[in-house]
């Protein structure tokens, strides 16, 4: 029985927002904008979020992360005055479960060739 994937966005817009399941995929996209990265993850309900990375998930969220379990929280934006041109800075926190890697999670270092 076929059943259909659906895909849900997450633009952090909201402080609250969050993001907890098993990290799929980490890729490099180009946006309008430039270069970025773009994170798959798959909730606990079977669920897949996509989300853009920002400067600071892009530190604490790596390729070695794949198959582990994380979350990820918008907490808002700094409230000192941004520089002119540039938008408010986001605050995140990352949290990785570093003892849930699944091992069905492959990735291109697996493939011996």
């Amino acid at each position: 029985m076929l059943k259909e994937r659906l895909l849900h966005e997450v633009k952090w817009e909201k402080p609250g927002d969050v993001v907890l399941g098993r990290l799929l995929r980490v890729a490099k996209v180009q946006y309008s904008d430039g270069p970025g990265m773009k994170y798959l993850v798959r909730e606990g309900n079977g669920r897949l979020i996509s989300f853009p990375g920002t400067t600071r998930i892009n530190m604490l969220l790596t390729s070695d992360d794949l198959g582990k379990l994380i979350e990820v929280r918008f907490d808002g934006t700094d409230s000192r005055e941004p520089k002119p041109g540039f938008s408010p800075t986001k605050i995140f926190r990352v949290s990785v479960d570093e003892e849930s890697k699944d091992p069905a999670v492959i990735t291109d270092e697996d493939i011996p060739f």
